[in-house]
């Protein structure tokens, strides 16, 4: 298994990414709600809390505990997305496992989704095999297998993005009205007066 530290694994939560998604929609109807000129907003703030609550709200739908670890963001978004890495402990790594695998119908549907995620494909040979059964224990299995495991776990519990994003939007207008980039009022101050 990879690295941990005493809180567990680094993982990648199911998120869609900040440029150009629903996410970004939210911020931009927040700082409309909120009478905020956009340009004074501390965006980078903005978004580690919203992932912060992204994080809490997916890991009260799916049922496992977690803590926020960062957000990753691309330096061109042409070659990806944002992430929202969060730490998960074996043990409840093992306890989703086991939940998912103990229930028939989930364990096949999981078994399905890895089947469509990592088999060969034009332009994709994936590192891991298609046949869960090849992994091994859950205790071996590395960041992106056990991230396989909670993109099923959210799949399953029928949660979507723009549902997350929507319940989110009281704490995004906080996040937006509160976030006053430190240079804004110097801005102002240095525009000519009429």
């Amino acid at each position: 298994m990879a690295e941990q530290d005493n809180k567990g694994t680094e993982l990648r939560l199911p998120f869609s990414g900040f440029y150009e998604t629903v996410h970004e929609h939210q911020f931009d109807l927040a700082a409309e709600a909120a009478g905020v000129d956009s340009d004074a907003v501390d965006w980078p703030a903005v978004r580690l809390g919203y992932a912060q609550a992204y994080m809490r709200e997916v890991s009260r739908l799916i049922g496992v505990g977690m803590t926020f670890s960062r957000v990753s963001s691309p330096d061109f978004y042409n070659f990806g997305t944002d992430d929202i890495l969060v730490r998960v402990a074996p043990d409840r790594v093992r306890a989703l496992h086991a939940g998912v695998m103990s229930d028939p119908a989930q364990a096949a549907a999981f078994r399905d989704r890895v089947r469509a995620e990592l088999s060969p494909r034009a332009g994709f040979a994936p590192y891991f095999s298609a046949d869960l059964e090849d992994w091994g224990p859950v205790g071996t299995w590395e960041p992106a297998q056990i991230s396989l495991l909670l993109d099923h776990a959210f799949a399953r519990s029928g949660a979507e993005e723009t549902g997350i994003a929507e319940s989110l939007f009281d704490r995004t207008l906080e996040l937006v009205a509160g976030a006053r980039r430190a240079d804004a009022s110097a801005d102002r101050s240095e525009e000519p007066s009429p």
